[in-house]
């Protein structure tokens, strides 16, 4: 989780669809990732909560907190509650539901 959000913050857009599962990564648009990566000042991440996701575990759940300024560099909070799959060892970004 804390990867990706690092990849928003300096819009490495590769990194964010590379970490996002093959079965929902067709939903992610690369431009739009890119467009709302730079156009917000992006100020912290809180992690809510974590269910899983340990060494030996094969998914997990992070609800967050991301705080950023909009274009119109309002205050923003993107609260999400993520899911999470590994594969291989390596973890993936599944789907999130807004919290």
């Amino acid at each position: 989780m804390r990867s990706r959000y690092s990849a928003y913050v300096v819009a490495d857009v590769n990194y964010i669809i590379a970490t996002t599962h093959l079965s929902t990564r067709k939903r992610h648009d690369h431009n739009s990732i890119k467009q709302w990566a730079k156009s917000s000042t992006w100020q912290k991440l809180e992690i809510i909560s974590k269910r899983a996701g340990e060494a030996t575990d094969a998914i997990g759940k992070v609800e967050f907190k991301a705080y950023y300024l909009d274009s119109n560099k309002r205050s923003q909070v993107h609260h999400e509650d993520s899911n999470f799959v590994k594969e291989n060892g390596v973890w993936f970004f599944v789907d999130g539901v807004m919290v």
